[in-house]
């Protein structure tokens, strides 16, 4: 079995690359990380605010193993 290039990286690695990720999407809670065997799927509640009125909306965020060693760097 070669697995060379579609190698998953390790949880550590992506948690971390997730969680800045996540940051710099502004406030996000209630969050959800599925994997699958080609990636993983994020979920959560992200906070949107105006002058005058408070929203949170459900997001999805999808990675493929590719974009997550994107992310790590």
């Amino acid at each position: 079995m070669n697995r060379g290039a579609t190698q998953k990286p390790g949880y550590e690695a992506i948690l971390s690359a997730l969680g800045r990720f996540l940051d710099k999407q502004g406030t996000v809670k209630d969050i959800s990380i599925i994997e699958f065997q080609d990636g993983i799927i994020v979920q959560g509640l992200q906070h949107a605010s105006s002058r005058y009125h408070t929203t949170w909306t459900n997001e999805t965020w999808v990675f493929d193993n590719e974009e997550i060693r994107q992310l790590e760097s």
